[in-house]
């Protein structure tokens, strides 16, 4: 199963919460203000993570549980058994 495809400027936000990890920063710039609190959690959940390959796929993975969650959320999956089964398998594709 292929990735979601990210608004442009998500995509652009990803490159730059990448580069202010791989530089060590704690915080993230002004302009990525709404990414601050989920950044935060991943630097506590992933402390000493510093190669570029495997911050991009934290990131990449991450970004999969935010989205298995959403959908979730939305009631895309119905819950019933038929739907739970089919968001299992979703699930286990995406973050395969």
């Amino acid at each position: 199963m292929g990735l979601a495809v990210l608004p442009a400027r998500l995509k652009g936000a990803l490159e730059k919460i990448c580069s202010a990890w791989l530089e060590g920063k704690e915080s993230l710039p002004s302009e990525l203000e709404a990414h601050e609190t989920w950044y935060e959690g991943l630097r506590k959940k992933h402390n000493g993570l510093s190669g570029e390959g495997e911050v991009r796929t934290m990131l990449r993975d991450e970004v999969g549980h935010v989205f298995a969650q959403v959908l979730t959320d939305s009631g895309v999956y119905k819950r019933t058994a038929e739907g739970l089964a089919a968001f299992d398998k979703f699930s286990e594709e995406v973050l395969a």
